[in-house]
């Protein structure tokens, strides 16, 4: 099947899809529906593994910051709503001692556009293909926190993934 002159079922393009889905249980779950209005409240209980959180951070500081320290076009194109998130995130990223806490909360709130993006606004499906590794990324991120935050009740009904 073809839309807009991008085949939807090419793999190359499964990651946006799964990523939607992953997201879904993620807000759903985690953030009662309402992840905008609920990230600062439940972000200090929220459990990602280290790890996840330190290699999405480097892989967004190296998708998003020029080596002057300058944001890059694909930051540009994140369109925050607001310029005082838009720079307090981009002095996260910039920072290259950043504490755990900072670091998630900018995975978050990049991950958070990655998913305003795709729902709001025109899209370039062609590009789609081009951000494999950006979902890819997201999801890991995303399933971490799903499945070490989620009471493990839940899990057994599966509203947990993976």
């Amino acid at each position: 099947m073809s839309i807009c002159n991008v085949n939807i079922n090419d793999s190359a393009i499964v990651p946006a899809k799964y990523f939607l889905l992953v997201w879904n249980c993620l807000e759903g779950n985690i953030f009662n529906c309402d992840f905008k209005n609920n990230l600062t409240s439940k972000l200090p209980f929220i459990k990602i593994e280290e790890s996840v959180i330190n290699s999405t951070f480097a892989y967004f500081q190296k998708r998003y910051i020029n080596s002057g320290s300058t944001p890059t076009n694909d930051y540009n194109n994140l369109r925050f709503k607001n310029t005082v998130e838009r720079s307090a995130v981009l002095k996260k990223l910039k920072n290259t001692s950043s504490n755990l806490d900072d670091k998630k909360d900018a995975c978050f709130k990049i991950i958070y556009r990655l998913r305003c993006n795709l729902f709001h606004g025109s899209k370039a499906l062609k590009n789609l293909p081009k951000q494999r590794q950006l979902f890819e990324t997201a999801i890991l991120f995303i399933v971490s926190c799903i499945n070490l935050s989620l009471p493990s009740n839940n899990k057994s009904n599966n509203n947990a993934v993976l």
